[in-house]
């Protein structure tokens, strides 16, 4: 209901049957955007966080541990890290 009324008020737009479909498709796909955005985010934090704990010397189990993900995956990205500056 709310987004009828800021459609109709806002931008005179009357809500069909049809074009409601087309919004709610939107607003779906803006959410999985956004969650997908979220995902990544946590996930390039980690891989930093693991680049830094790694720098100070702990080892890749630890690390793991510590950010919550598979020993593999740690490895993987203290692979990537060598050569690159982290920041």
């Amino acid at each position: 209901m709310e987004k009828r009324k800021i459609l109709s008020e806002e931008f005179g737009m009357e809500m069909s049957g049809d074009l409601e479909s087309e919004v709610r498709d939107m607003c779906n796909l803006s959410q999985g955007i956004l969650e997908r955005g979220l995902q990544q985010g946590e996930r390039n934090a980690k891989r930093k966080t693991a680049w830094n704990l790694a720098g100070m010397g702990m080892p890749a189990e630890k690390i793991a541990q510590a950010v919550q993900e598979s020993v593999e995956l740690v490895e993987e990205w203290l692979k990537e890290s060598r050569g690159q500056i982290i920041e």
